[in-house]
């Protein structure tokens, strides 16, 4: 990969992010964890030098990378000549309309995400798969391990953050493997980790209000999560006096002193569902 970088002519730049997977047995090993055939559809976020890329293009049928930077064009259009199924687009993701780019997919294949994601933009990118109405069901990410970690934990645990709940609302979530700072060029000072999300059968919410309503309340009291629960549901609006919030909380079988972390995702639909009772009866 350096003789590439330096054929192109290419300085990396850290503060941009740029940190190239190099190792190839990982690509491969990503995109095993794809599990795409030849009727299924990959969005791939981030073509870099086409390491990836090109593992996925081999399994699906259609691969659509989105790239940021052209730095690389010459060198992703000599991969396209070579793997008829890849088709690299420039741009920032989170400006592309997502239905745009899966337009041609064919009837009866899945939809799937991959990719080495940004790190200063993991959050942004992740929502817009677990926001989206489209029927994405596998998706797979490298990712800071913390960050990993974070959402793999699941509800209910001193790790858990308001990303952790809105995921687990619609998505399971697990770590596949870890990967050395090494393994990129340059390498990055964090870990990393590969991330396989798979779309619940059903999600927890009822719709998308009810979905939005439950990401509004996680957001509230995790701006508060060294308080109380009571306090927090204070503090953040949700209520306007102490007897109600504790009232409220034990109605959806909940110790008002207890902290948000500790919630499990079904206590926090209960909560949210006592809150919405509460204002149609005011």
């Amino acid at each position: 990969m350096g003789e590439l970088l330096r054929r192109m002519g290419v300085w990396l730049d850290k503060r941009k992010g740029q940190h190239y997977l190099r190792d190839q047995s990982i690509c491969r090993d990503i995109s095993l964890l794809c599990e795409a055939g030849p009727d299924d559809t990959i969005v791939e976020i981030g073509a870099g030098t086409g390491n990836l890329s090109i593992e996925l293009a081999v399994r699906a049928g259609s691969v659509i990378s989105v790239e940021l930077d052209d730095t690389f064009s010459e060198w992703h259009s000599f991969l396209m000549a070579g793997h008829p199924s890849l088709k690299v687009l420039y741009g920032d993701f989170l400006e592309k309309d997502l239905e745009d780019l899966v337009s041609g997919a064919k009837d009866g294949g899945r939809l799937i995400a991959a990719g080495n994601l940004p790190y200063q933009v993991t959050s942004e990118i992740l929502f817009r798969f677990v926001k989206t109405s489209l029927p994405f069901t596998r998706m797979v990410f490298m990712v800071q391990r913390e960050v990993a970690e974070r959402i793999a934990i699941g509800p209910a645990n001193r790790l858990s953050g308001a990303l952790t709940y809105k995921i687990a609302l619609s998505w399971d979530c697990e770590i596949a493997f870890h990967v050395e700072p090494d393994a990129f060029l340059p390498p990055p000072r964090v870990q990393s980790s590969v991330i396989v999300l798979e779309r619940k059968a059903e999600p927890l919410y009822v719709d998308i209000a009810h979905r939005e309503r439950i990401y509004t309340l996680l957001e509230n009291l995790f701006r508060f999560r060294r308080k109380t629960l009571s306090n927090g549901l204070l503090m953040s609006g949700q209520i306007q006096e102490r007897a109600a919030a504790e009232e409220i909380l034990l109605k959806a079988g909940i110790e008002p002193k207890r902290r948000v972390e500790t919630l499990t995702l079904q206590e926090i639909i209960d909560l949210e569902a006592c809150l919405v009772e509460r204002r149609r009866e005011s």
